[in-house]
């Protein structure tokens, strides 16, 4: 029914691209709110809530092949997770001191993003690459936990833990099932908004605006942290999301598109990105990336200096993204 009325109304892409991001963000909302404590600075519940949203618009897009919004997608919410996102924090509150078993996650950003930038150098993404990005993230995970041993969070930075019920669980299927929706139409609208109008493109949809889409509900959920001087646990999310994208969700688009060529007996050996996209993106990110070394080595404070300059930088690179819409 959805198809068809994309091909009926006039604008009814535009409808469905705005009706799948508002489905988005109310998902989103709602599953933040039955698996995270509000003032809880332990992430990894909150870092899932957050990136089943991006990972199903990736994939969404993908199963449609619309390799080029997933890509976008990708290194969009990247860049907006590492310049916008904790720009606005700054804003908010104190950052304060990062704990060493982050820290040492922080540190591996640069070296995620720098591999990133390499594998795309030739504007065609391997199977190689995405094992490789994969190993990486398993590198990472490992040094997280090494470091876990006496340097968790304390008690008193923790909300007692969520109880688990079947009502609970019932809840959250159907807030997945509506992330599903939401995420389908938004892809769905959004190419065939690109398709009828030539002057926007579908990767400068997905940047300019899925990706601040997905990204704005981490602002809101990291704000409370902010406000009780723990910037900290709300930045190390927006990391934690740009390494599980990086690592994790770009080789599963990677593996997906080769699998579909494989399915359909073509020869594809590798993903295409537009290479002044990708190195606008990859480059980027070895940027914003390496201004997480101080501030985890506790040699540099994020002040409202720091957050300006994140969300200008930002906003030049959509701008950059957008403006010239042949990069889509």
């Amino acid at each position: 029914m959805l198809a068809l009325l994309v091909t009926v109304l006039p604008r009814a892409e535009i409808l469905l691209l705005v009706g799948g991001s508002a489905g988005l963000l109310a998902a989103v909302s709602l599953l933040t709110r039955a698996m995270v404590r509000p003032a809880d600075a332990g992430p990894l519940p909150r870092v899932l809530a957050h990136w089943l949203a991006m990972a199903c618009v990736a994939i969404s897009a993908t199963l449609m092949r619309e390799y080029r919004m997933a890509l976008a997608v990708v290194f969009g919410t990247s860049v907006a997770l590492l310049s916008i996102v904790p720009g606005a924090l700054c804003f908010s509150g104190s950052h304060g001191r990062v704990p060493r078993r982050w820290s040492g996650v922080w540190l591996f950003a640069p070296v995620v993003a720098a591999m990133t930038f390499a594998a795309g150098l030739g504007g065609r993404l391997t199977w190689w690459e995405a094992t490789a990005l994969l190993l990486q993230g398993l590198i990472v995970m490992l040094s997280a936990k090494g470091d876990a041993a006496g340097d968790d969070l304390p008690t008193a930075l923790r909300d007692p833990p969520i109880r688990w019920s079947i009502g609970r669980g019932a809840a959250i299927a159907a807030i997945l099932c509506l992330l599903l929706v939401g995420a389908w139409a938004a892809v769905r609208g959004g190419a065939a908004l690109a398709l009828r109008d030539g002057r926007v493109s579908s990767t400068a949809i997905a940047t300019g605006f899925l990706s601040a889409v997905l990204a704005l509900p981490v602002i809101r959920s990291g704000t409370l942290l902010a406000l009780s001087r723990r910037g900290w646990a709300a930045v190390n999310v927006c990391v934690l999301l740009v390494m599980l994208n990086l690592c994790v969700l770009l080789p599963a688009v990677v593996f997906l598109r080769l699998g579909q060529a494989w399915s359909r007996g073509e020869e594809v050996a590798a993903l295409d990105y537009p290479l002044a996209n990708w190195r606008i993106d990859a480059l980027l990110l070895v940027v914003l990336s390496m201004w997480l070394v101080p501030v985890a080595l506790g040699r540099l404070r994020p002040d409202w200096l720091t957050g300006t300059a994140l969300v200008v930088l930002y906003g030049g690179y959509v701008l950059l993204t957008i403006l010239p819409s042949g990069l889509g």
